[in-house]
This record gives structure tokens, sequence and C-alpha cells, in this order.
């Protein structure tokens, strides 16, 4: 099958390097990779992707995506895939552009790297030139967990707002293009890159009942305190049609990764788990569609609905006081259970 060669726009942007949470041994080891080898990493992906969207409506090859990411990434796109083929949802090839590399120094595997950069689909207008459609703005992660080992795309949260925009431009940099580490437990910053997913799954789950420190530590928005109210909004919709649901987040278990800020904060990513179960006092009462397509038969969802959902956020940490801020997400359902 041809794929279109999309890094074509993929000339080598000016290099924007960043690093993990390193100390002296890291600034002093050579990059992960180089940029023409990173840049070789994410055309690899392109082909994978792509092949993925040509043919999800026919059938979902989980071996063919797992050669191109891992968790949480795998999960929820395959998830994502399956609900796809489910709909009779007919995806098209992306073509990708703008990328800027961030590859840290470090001194052993697990090894990393991220990438700025928009993707967007294309159609032929009437006049026959090619128009970019729904450009959207990515930060991706790969991973390469030991030497020859294939490097994977593990996080890809979407950043907030205008595409043209990116957190990622707040990292900074010193004299020789590098960005500064930012230890997981570093001190001097509104909250602690490492613990930014414990206050984050204590505010979506219960509010302004958590725990002050937690509160605190985030700032309201659409993907905090409000979307809390928005979940407890939601219960109160199906409790008038007889049905019972309970959420609750915790931190997901894969690893956080941070990168120094201009402010002298941090940009991290980390992710969460939600549990959601609906029960219903009738049978029948229960729907499954939307998010939860392609992993449940309705039919195996009688009076009792369990589902698993993986959430990725990116979110920029300030130093010293005010709150984190939540820059970006990718949120999917990637398991459902019925009864």
């Amino acid at each position: 099958m041809r794929v279109r060669p999309a890094v074509a726009a993929l000339s080598l942007p000016p290099l924007v390097l960043a690093g993990c949470a390193a100390g002296s041994d890291e600034r002093r080891a050579a990059p992960a990779l180089t940029v023409r080898e990173a840049a070789a990493v994410l055309q690899r992906y392109i082909q994978v992707k792509n092949r993925m969207q040509t043919d999800a409506t026919r059938s979902v090859d989980g071996s063919l995506l797992a050669s191109a990411e891992t968790d949480p990434q795998l999960t929820m796109d395959l998830a994502a895939y399956r609900m796809y083929r489910a709909t009779g949802h007919a995806l098209r090839p992306l073509e990708y552009g703008r990328p800027a590399f961030l590859i840290p120094r470090l001194a052993g595997h697990p090894r990393w790297f991220a990438v700025d950069v928009l993707s967007w689909t294309a159609r032929r207008s009437a006049n026959g030139s090619t128009e970019r459609v729904r450009p959207v703005r990515h930060a991706m992660l790969f991973v390469q967990q030991a030497p020859q080992a294939p490097w994977l795309l593990a996080a890809d949260p979407l950043p907030t707002g205008d595409a043209q925009t990116s957190p990622l431009g707040a990292v900074a940099r010193d004299e020789e293009g590098y960005a500064t580490a930012v230890r997981l437990d570093a001190p001097g910053l509104a909250i602690p890159p490492g613990r930014i997913g414990e206050a984050h799954a204590a505010v979506l789950t219960h509010g302004t009942r958590a725990p002050a420190h937690h509160r605190r530590a985030l700032a309201d928005g659409p993907a905090t305190i409000r979307a809390h109210r928005g979940l407890q909004r939601a219960v109160a919709r199906f409790r008038s049609l007889g049905v019972t649901l309970t959420s609750s987040f915790v931190p997901h278990d894969v690893p956080v990764y941070a990168l120094r800020t201009t402010d002298g904060g941090a940009v991290v990513w980390y992710a969460l788990r939600q549990h959601e179960s609906y029960t219903a006092r009738t049978p029948g009462r229960l729907k499954v569609g939307g998010d939860l397509t392609g992993l449940v038969s309705p039919a195996q969802a009688r009076t009792r609905l369990d589902s698993t959902v993986f959430i990725q956020h990116l979110a920029q940490i300030p130093a010293g006081g005010g709150q984190a801020q939540i820059t970006g997400m990718y949120r999917k359902a990637v398991h459902a259970r019925g009864a």
C-alpha cells in the first residue's frame, strides 16, 4: 500500500532540544539520538499511523500499531480504531509538518524525546489545488526502553487552544540549545511534577472536597474543577433516568516527564485512569454508544456497565506560587464490561 511521504514537510527546522529529569551525568552525556534520527523515528511512525488510518474500517491490526506505539498511547489508539471500525467511520491519511524535536541528554535507558508538530488532512479543491483541513497540534513523546529496542510513541496529548501556538514553546534552552531537566521531586515549584497526577485525580474525583493542598495546586479550568462539576451534572441527569453513575480517578502508573520552562517552572506529561460504573434499576435502560462503541455489545449491558478510561495530560507548572495549568489532553475509554 502506498503511504503519502508526509515528512516531505519535515525539513529539519532550527533545533529545539529538551532534557528529562537529569543530573550531572546526563548533562555530560551525548544526546539520546540525533535530530535526523529523531526525524526518521517520526517518519516511520507516520507510515504506520497512515496504514492504520487507511485500514481501520476493515480491520484493526494491533501488532502493526504495537510496532510504533506503547502504553498509554497504544491501548488508547487501539480502542479508538475499534470504535471507528464499529461505526464505519472512514479515516483519511494525515500529513505532518513544522516539527521541533526536543531531545535530552541521557546517560542510560530508557531514553526519550518529544516532538512539537502539526498534523492535518488534505483534500483537493475544485481548481485542483490541495487544501489543508483541520490542523491539529501534537505534543508527542517517544520512548526507547533498551539499546536496539524500537522507538515507540508513548504519549500524544493535544495542546488546547490555537493550533498555531504551543505550550512547548515555553521550554527554556541553554547556550547549547538544550532544555534544563526537571526532577520529578523538584522543589521550588507550585507542585512537584511527580505529584501533579495525584492532585489532579483528587480534584476530578472530589471537587471542592479534595484536600486543600491539591485544590490550591491546580487552576480552575475545563479539565479540573469545572470538569468535576460537569460530571456531577451528568450524575444528576442519569439519576433522573433511573441510572446510577459513579466515577473515580487515580494516577496512571506510566512514567511522568518534565522539562524546565523560561519562568523556572516545568512542562509535564502524565496520565490518569478513570473508572465509571453505570447501574440501572430497569433492564434495557443502559445504552452503549459514543466513546464506548466497539468495546462492549449493547446486549451485554442490561443493568450494569463498567468502563475504564485513560486520560493523558500536558500541564504547565509555575515556579514558586501560583497554580498549574492543564494545557493539553487526550481522553479515551479503553475497556468496558456489561452485565
